[in-house]
């Protein structure tokens, strides 16, 4: 177990808020959060993280059926002849 982790913890546990400036919170974000946010276009990743903490991000699932499913021999794609 991480105790430098584990001693933030407690002291977050102590008096919770969503406060970035803690040590606690500012290791989640560094660690985990912000490297599972980060994209190419940094505007998204801004626009997702915001959505997020405000509760209002909404995800929709994907149906597999929209997605064209192409079929090809070894031969149609220029494999053995």
């Amino acid at each position: 177990m991480d105790n430098v982790l584990y001693a933030e913890f407690l002291t977050w546990r102590d008096r919770p808020s969503l406060d970035r400036s803690s040590a606690f919170l500012g290791r989640i974000y560094r660690e985990d959060i912000v490297p599972c946010l980060s994209f190419t276009r940094s505007e998204l990743s801004q626009s997702v993280q915001s959505a997020v903490e405000n509760n209002s991000l909404t995800i929709e699932p994907v149906a597999m059926s929209a997605l064209p499913v192409v079929k090809a021999n070894a031969i149609e794609c220029g494999g053995p002849k």
